[in-house]
Formats: structure tokens, sequence, C-alpha cells
């Protein structure tokens, strides 16, 4: 716990001089440190405002928080946090659009998470998720992934679709999957509208008839109404009870009887239905 909280302060103090531009006189971030890079320049929109997007890495100053990173034979993992500089701060936001100007530096494009390159997007340049925990002075949290060596190893990009990453593949089978389903609504409903109007083309002789109850569902509410007259494609309706669908002896609020016009394909036939 006693080294958690020195671990806090002095990640504080670090953000806090960063802030406040007193670090000035200290070296950048090694380019090879991703998570020092995307620190940095957090750091440097918190304090300038400026875009990312022009400020060169050598400019960076700051404190010596690094990445903490684990070499594996074919990925490199690294970890950090710290502390959201100041009240009011979207220090997640702010660290997420680093990560995005690193992947742009390296030529990728960042989405989710995940920096690919931007002439193919099945291959993963390195993996940075950002995520906050709020229980602490609103902690920013970073996990990075990177593939050991010059170029990505065949299985990198697989092992990132274990951490959420989608292939152009993946994304071709689900936006096919989606399209098959709203193909599905598309013909149930074009379905439904044949059976609907087939059904007033049926009752519609018997509607014409004076007297003649009709009813409507809508929102849960079921209406009753009497035939008072019509024309060649309306139905003169005096609307004069209403009541919930599910539950028939209970009304819904704020019901009042009235006399419309209405399309016969809005109706149908109190009985036999």
């Amino acid at each position: 716990m006693l080294r958690k909280v020195l671990m806090t302060l002095a990640t504080f103090l670090t953000v806090a001089g960063l802030l406040a531009g007193c670090a000035t006189d200290l070296s950048p971030p090694p380019q090879s440190d991703l998570i020092a890079v995307g620190f940095y320049l957090s750091m440097h929109e918190h304090r300038t405002g400026e875009s990312l997007s022009a400020v060169a890495l050598d400019r960076l100053r700051g404190g010596p928080l690094r990445g903490k990173y684990t070499e594996g034979q074919t990925i490199r993992e690294g970890r950090q946090w710290w502390c959201q500089p100041r009240e009011g701060v979207d220090a997640w936001g702010s660290a997420s659009r680093a990560f995005a100007e690193v992947c742009r530096r390296r030529g990728g494009s960042y989405e989710g998470g995940f920096c690919s390159a931007r002439e193919d997007r099945d291959k993963v340049l390195f993996m940075a998720k950002v995520t906050r925990n709020s229980d602490f002075c609103s902690q920013v949290h970073v996990q990075t992934l990177e593939p050991v060596g010059p170029s990505p190893y065949p299985g990198f990009t697989t092992k990132m679709v274990a951490f959420g990453f989608k292939t152009s593949a993946m994304l071709a089978t689900e936006n096919a999957a989606r399209q098959r389903a709203a193909e599905a609504v598309r013909e149930r409903q074009a379905q439904a509208q044949d059976l609907e109007l087939a059904r007033a083309v049926r009752e519609w002789p018997q509607m014409q008839r004076r007297g003649t109850t009709v009813c409507r569902k809508h929102d849960g509410v079921t209406y009753v109404a009497f035939v008072e007259d019509f024309s060649e494609d309306k139905l003169k309706l005096l609307v004069s009870r209403a009541y919930i669908t599910l539950s028939p002896g209970s009304a819904p609020g704020g019901f009042r009887q009235e006399i419309i016009w209405a399309n016969p394909i809005d109706w149908f036939l109190c009985s036999p239905r």
C-alpha cells in the first residue's frame, strides 16, 4: 500500500512538473519507448493546447516517466499509469489522441486501441489500450503490445485478435451477416405489408357498411370505432373508445372520442379477429 502511494506521489509530481513547465531542461523521451512518447504527447497537449500533429518529438521535455516492459521472444509488452493532471482534464481522451498521433507518425491508422498500417489494415504495428480508473487520482492505464524485430512477425496480428482486433476478413464476415439480417427483416416486412394489404382488400366491402365496428392497434393501445361514412378510399370513423391492449379493462389517459377520416389499411374488422 505504501509503495503504491509513493509511486502515485512520484507520478503526480512528474505530471505537475510537466504542466508547470519546470522540467524543460530534461531530455525528450526515447522514441523507442512507446508509452513514454504517448505520455509526453498527452502532457504537451494539456500544457500548450497545440495540435499534436505539429509537435516535434525532440521538443518534448518532462519528468522520468517510462513504460515498464516485459520482453518476450516475439512480443514486447508494456504497462504504465499516471494521474489526471488536474480537475476537468480529459486525460483518457488526451492519451488516446496521443497514441493515435504516434500511430500516424509510424504510417498507421489508430482505431479501437490498435495501430494498423495504412496500406494493409491487417498488418498491426502495435496495440495501445487506454483505460481509466476513477478510484484514485483518476488514473490513466496504458497497456501496449509490439512485435519484436523490424517488422511484425506473421502471428502478431493473430495474437491481436485475442485482444479484440478484427481482421478485414472478420469485418467482411460481420458485414455480410448484417446485410443478410437486414435483408431478412426487409423481406419479413414486405411479406407483412402484403398480408395487410390483402386483408384490407378482403375486408373493404364489409367496411363500407355504416355502423360496422372496426379496430386499430397502435403503441400498445387498441382503438374501437364505428363506420359513419366512406369515400372511394377512406373511412369516416367515430372513434368511440380505447383500451390498453394487454389489459382491456384499462383505458389510456387523455383519450377523447373523435371523428376522423382514416385509411382502411390501418383498421381491421373487430370480429372475427
